[in-house]
């Protein structure tokens, strides 16, 4: 078992966010389109729509969609809801989107933000601290 580098054990893992991210290879689809596609999956109700350059936010209070014409990402408003309902969320959408016609996954990414106000997190690390700044 190797274990030189990992981190030492933390009371809490400070889970404040998750960020998912699904690319796909999008020929013929423009933003609009695709949130339009989104916005008609069901229980949307209550979102409304941030146009950005390039892209479109689809918000509520809980969750923030960045529509892109090549990728869709996914995170929390304010704490992290659970993979329980965070999950099925992500499904619904995604599932429509990919209905359509020549859209084809081509990698997803997953980011987890963790938050630990009270610990000075580089004492926890073992090896050695890099400065990037």
């Amino acid at each position: 078992m190797i274990t030189k580098g990992q981190p030492k054990y933390l009371e809490r893992d400070g889970l404040r966010d998750s960020v998912v991210e699904i690319f796909y290879i999008n020929p013929i689809y423009r933003v609009e389109h695709l949130v339009k596609t989104i916005l008609n999956s069901g229980d949307m109700e209550d979102f409304h729509t941030i146009p950005e350059k390039g892209c479109v936010y689809l918000q509520n209070n809980i969750y923030r969609i960045q529509v892109l014409e090549d990728r869709i990402s996914f995170n929390n408003i304010k704490d992290y809801q659970g993979w329980q309902n965070y999950g099925p969320f992500i499904q619904k959408i995604v599932r429509k989107v990919l209905s359509l016609p020549e859209i084809k996954v081509e990698r997803q990414m997953i980011r987890y933000i963790s938050m630990y106000p009270e610990v000075s997190i580089f004492d926890k690390l073992n090896g050695k601290r890099m400065e990037l700044y």
